[in-house]
């Protein structure tokens, strides 16, 4: 996960699918925040992160922003 750097905004940048997988099985989920690589934070991480839909909390399903 990265730290977007407002509104404790995190970016789960990979691993959607191990973790439905997990919560599915029982296991437990441990979220690790990290840097981004590119020391990426905001709008621009945002920017560079998103891929085809919107962002959405992934505890409730609700969008971020609507």
């Amino acid at each position: 996960m990265y730290a977007v750097g407002f509104d404790d905004l995190y970016i789960l940048h990979d691993g959607h699918h191990v973790r439905e997988a997990a919560i599915k099985l029982g296991i437990p989920v441990i979220y690790k925040c990290i840097d981004h690589p590119e020391g990426l934070t905001g709008e621009d991480l945002l920017e560079q992160s998103w891929k085809d839909g919107d962002w959405y909390y992934i505890a409730t399903g609700d969008f971020v922003w609507r």
